[in-house]
């Protein structure tokens, strides 16, 4: 699949201009004028406003859509009728993603229409998915499957449908896994062919387009021959009907990153096969051309990020890595995902060293814009080193005092920024006992919240780090 780029431009159309005398290979030439061009290319940021009006769009032709549909499909009753359309256009707001959007309200009619006896299909559908129910864990999964037969067996809409069959097989494996394949491959399949139905409309939302093809591709991608051919099915009417969007064209540059990495395979470069390298290189120049199209088109902060993607692979240059990079930091001030890519593209099996990758996680937490979890980078930096060495050789990094005195930093900061984030205080805590630093470990426990057992190993790991922790309090890291 080809996608064009803007005429004026083309990467490459830059050519990067000597000083006399000077010699450049073709390959540092061809890394250079890439680097130009998209240096070049026009950064005019996609506006809250601009948002926001697409948004209340959006959530305008969902309403119309499902209040025609319940007209159509629907099985109507004057007992239910009117607290349904109210709970469909709560819906639209959803789907829409509004700020109308009241998920307690939707809980509320839900529940209302619930006690009327309501037999519609996509509303026992909708019971499912927005009612929150006090259900056995057991009984979620059979009563997908049976909502979902029920709704593919009505007239509403192939959309409606798609959002049933894909989160019914999306159950089925979770609960099942492999076991599961001979019955959550059918239902992915037939998702496929909902959502190319759905697609055969051009006055779909792209925020639906968006939503859907991501979703179902990242639930195909363990298989590579069903991801394959989804690909093979919904692009097309992708760059039918959506082609000049910023944010459709973002969605087709991530699936060809995507593409190009399965391709490749997570091997080492010995490992990868010819055949392999140039499915690589030919998925990346896509992935360029549509992301390249997109930012000119809308600059977004997911478009910059995944363009890293394409540096980490094509490797040009560590300038263009930190173009990109600064640019979805720009956008985003608390774009950890793009911290972690850059921690990745310095590890030293790709295009940097530890040395670097520490300078850059300690840069996360002085920087005065960088916000979120941002100044988690540095712990992070630590672990991707950690993973570096040897197993056996591991619980001594950590005991290192000048390690865990980076990682206390990182909490550190992270909390002066998110207080109320407590979940990440099992983080620290799990990291203080690593570094045997029982004093903070102890100031930690009590500071959890809701214990998460499973993080630590189970209750009878956690329990067994607490009476540690509390026989060597006082102790720990000088």
């Amino acid at each position: 699949m080809k996608i064009r780029l803007l005429s004026t431009l083309t990467l490459g159309s830059l050519l990067l201009i000597l000083p006399a005398g000077a010699v450049s290979s073709p390959s540092q030439t061809k890394a250079s004028s890439k680097y130009e061009a998209e240096k070049a290319l026009p950064t005019v940021p996609v506006t809250a406003e601009s948002w926001k009006q697409q948004a209340l769009q959006d959530a305008a032709w969902h309403r119309a859509r499902l209040r025609a549909a319940y007209e159509r499909a629907g099985t109507k009753n004057p007992k239910w009728n009117e607290s349904m359309l109210a709970l469909l256009d709560q819906v639209a707001n959803l789907r829409g993603g509004t700020d109308l959007a009241d998920p307690e309200q939707v809980e509320k009619l839900v529940r209302q229409i619930q006690k009327l006896g309501c037999t519609d299909p996509l509303f026992q559908y909708f019971v499912l998915r927005y009612g929150n129910l006090a259900m056995k864990q057991e009984d979620v999964t059979p009563a997908f499957r049976a909502a979902s037969q029920s709704l593919m067996d009505s007239d509403y809409d192939a959309l409606e449908k798609f959002w049933a069959m894909y989160r019914t097989a999306s159950l089925i494996k979770s609960e099942l896994g492999p076991k599961g394949t001979p019955e959550f491959a059918p239902l992915r399949r037939t998702a496929v062919e909902l959502l190319a139905q759905a697609f055969a409309n051009p006055e779909l939302p792209v925020g639906e387009v968006v939503n859907t093809s991501e979703d179902l591709l990242i639930f195909l991608k363990p298989n590579p021959p069903e991801y394959r051919a989804a690909w093979d099915r919904l692009t097309p009417l992708m760059t039918n009907h959506w082609s000049q969007n910023p944010r459709v064209l973002l969605t087709l540059g991530w699936g060809h990153a995507d593409r190009a990495w399965m391709a490749r395979g997570t091997g080492f470069a010995d490992s990868v096969t010819d055949d392999g390298w140039k499915a690589f290189a030919a998925e990346l120049a896509q992935a360029e051309a549509c992301l390249t199209n997109s930012w000119a088109r809308g600059a977004l902060n997911r478009t910059a990020n995944q363009m890293m993607r394409v540096e980490l692979g094509q490797g040009e240059g560590r300038k263009r890595l930190e173009l990109w990079f600064e640019r979805a930091m720009e956008l985003n001030p608390r774009d950890y995902d793009s911290c972690a890519d850059k921690l990745w593209y310095l590890m030293p099996r790709w295009h940097g060293d530890h040395e670097e990758m520490l300078e850059f996680g300690r840069s996360c937490l002085t920087h005065p814009r960088w916000k979120g979890q941002v100044p988690l980078a540095l712990m992070r930096a630590h672990e991707l080193i950690a993973s570096d060495f040897p197993k056996e050789k591991r619980p001594a990094y950590w005991r290192k005092k000048e390690v865990w005195s980076d990682v206390q930093k990182s909490f550190d900061r992270f909390f002066e920024l998110n207080p109320k984030n407590v979940s990440w205080r099992h983080n620290f805590a799990k990291y203080a006992w690593r570094a045997g630093d029982w004093d903070e470990l102890n100031r930690q426990i009590p500071l959890l919240g809701e214990i998460n057992y499973s993080y630590f190993g189970g209750k009878e790991q956690f329990d067994r780090m607490l009476s540690e922790a509390k026989a060597r309090d006082g102790t720990g890291p000088k």
